[in-house]
Order: C-alpha cells, then structure tokens, then sequence
C-alpha cells in the first residue's frame, strides 16, 4: 500500500488541502475516493 503526502510550503500553506476543501461535497467525494485507488494501486494504476 502506498500513502500520498501533500504539498506544504515552508510557510505552512497546503495547496492542495486547500483545493480538496474548496470542492462541493460530490466532487469531494469523488476524490477522496480516487486517492483511496491510487493508495492502493499506487504505479500499478491505469
């Protein structure tokens, strides 16, 4: 099993938290559910 990290900058901004809360809940869903394959599959995803 793989586990994604996300960006943070030095100031302590994460970028990416930032998009994934700024989503509607469908789409948030969505995504959440994406990471969870990929932290599965990891490289071996198509």
């Amino acid at each position: 099993m793989y586990k994604i990290e996300f960006y943070e900058s030095d100031s302590g901004d994460k970028p990416v938290e930032d998009f994934l809360d700024s989503l509607d809940v469908k789409m948030n869903a969505k995504m959440i559910r994406l990471m969870e394959l990929l932290e599965e599959k990891g490289n071996e995803l198509r």
